[in-house]
């Protein structure tokens, strides 16, 4: 499979989350804003999402993404990731507080899509 193809997997793979999520939290305008704006990412620089989700996701939680460590994300402190007075900070703990309110089955179905995401990232990088 060559790369164009992966990163079109990849990006149609990451809105389709993103849709998953809006149907979960439909009253939440920061999300709607966020898939907004990735969805204008991907048509000016496609290979932007894939290149942050490689730097910021997959090489530091590899490990625990191919294990389906949701209560590890849901425990995680990210200011010594992120920064402690960020407003990604702030999105990211916002983001981290509703997926702690998810039913079971929306966590696994979450944590798949990371799997499959990362999954087509590490293929995409080798």
């Amino acid at each position: 499979m060559d790369k164009k193809t992966i990163l079109k997997g990849f990006n149609n793979h990451f809105l389709e989350f993103g849709d998953d999520l809006i149907t979960i939290f439909p009253n939440d305008y920061d999300l709607k804003t966020a898939y907004t704006f990735i969805e204008g990412l991907k048509k000016i620089n496609p290979k932007i999402i894939i290149d942050v989700w490689y730097s910021w996701i997959l090489k530091h939680y590899k490990v625990e993404i191919e294990e389906g460590d949701f209560t590890f994300f849901e425990n995680k402190d990210y200011s010594y990731d992120i920064g402690e007075n960020s407003k990604l900070l702030k999105a990211v703990e916002n983001f981290k507080n509703k997926c702690v309110k998810l039913d079971q089955k929306n966590k696994e179905k979450s944590m798949k899509y990371v799997q499959n995401l990362s999954k087509l990232c590490d293929i995409y990088y080798r």
